[in-house]
């Protein structure tokens, strides 16, 4: 949810230059960041975790696991909203 944050509230910040603009400017960065975002966590699962699944390490309770899957989400949601 953090890494989320990260990303929306980067594409919110910005100078105010109309509603059309703006709110057009908001909805493509934030789907992109977003979408980039997915991407990465699904990449960072498929790698950290070969064997099983995020949801699984979940229900088994391997806190491990998703603090890795999710730290490496965060410092890429930081990453995309210094690009943006």
């Amino acid at each position: 949810m953090v890494s989320y944050a990260v990303i929306v509230r980067s594409s919110v910040t910005g100078d105010f230059i109309g509603w059309g603009r703006g709110v057009m400017s908001f909805f493509i960065s934030a789907f992109m960041g977003l979408a980039f975002l997915l991407a990465i966590q699904k990449a960072a699962s498929y790698i950290f975790l070969p064997k099983t699944t995020l949801t699984l390490q979940i229900k088994n309770r391997n806190t491990a696991a998703v603090i890795v899957v999710e730290a490496i989400s965060l410092s890429v949601a930081i990453v995309i909203a210094q690009v943006m």
